[in-house]
């Protein structure tokens, strides 16, 4: 008597969804054909100067946050560690300030080509760019996307590096990148907009986040948190 055993079929992955390879490829290429567009306008283009600084800075800011989690977490990798879609508000803001520009650019010219301003905008971007990044890299696989609410068992406080500056230099880039990108492109609105709307962002993750880890890590991080600013202004 022969027996035949039929395993089930293994489960298919959707290459297309949220943790598809094939959104993460497609993505990459996006990403890069913006990188290419920014620096041929930067490059060859007076007028569109500003807009493809900031498509540079905009296409390096989502690579290497999908690079982060590919070195320092790679089980956890998928199309959504390039943060596109990490929140509407984040997808709104960003639509927004590219109305705005359009907006100015083809109404309000004098708006537009203030290069220093400009200038002082991708300085500020680089900051914030390189504070983020030594954030990320200094914390290693210590650094989430999301607010961690349970210690893992590898989970330690750093406390040095650019964390001896600031208890959230990732926050302090990204909130200095986000207005600076908008002084790159010489959108007004949207520079007060940013500044405001991350300001409020931030000081309502802060103190969230900041008493989970006083649940993990207990008087280390109280004595931590007396000793270093958070790196946000006017956030204790």
């Amino acid at each position: 008597l022969a027996i035949t055993i039929m395993s089930a079929p293994p489960k298919r992955i959707d290459q297309w969804g949220r943790s598809g390879t094939g959104r993460a490829v497609l993505t990459g290429y996006v990403l890069g054909a913006a990188l290419g567009v920014g620096i041929g306008l930067a490059w060859y283009s007076p007028s569109l100067f500003d807009l493809g600084l900031f498509l540079i800075a905009l296409s390096i800011y989502h690579f290497w946050e999908y690079n982060y989690v590919a070195i320092y977490r790679p089980n956890e990798l998928s199309w959504t560690a390039f943060l596109l879609d990490q929140s509407p508000a984040f997808q709104m803001a960003m639509l927004a300030s590219f109305i705005e520009y359009f907006i100015e650019w083809f109404f309000f010219p004098s708006l537009k080509g203030h290069s220093w301003i400009t200038a002082l905008g991708f300085i500020g971007v680089i900051i914030g760019q390189v504070m983020r990044t030594l954030a990320m890299a200094t914390a290693g696989h210590n650094f989430n996307h999301m607010i961690a609410e349970e210690k893992e068992d590898d989970h330690v406080l750093v406390d040095y590096g650019v964390y001896s500056i600031f208890r959230h230099p990732s926050y302090f880039g990204w909130f200095v990148w986000s207005i600076a990108g908008q002084l790159v492109l010489c959108n007004p609105i949207c520079a007060v907009g940013y500044t405001v709307v991350s300001w409020k962002f931030f000081s309502e993750r802060i103190p969230y986040e900041e008493y989970q880890l006083k649940q993990i890590f207990g008087d280390k991080y109280k004595d931590y948190a007396r000793r270093v600013p958070s790196g946000i202004p006017f956030v204790k």
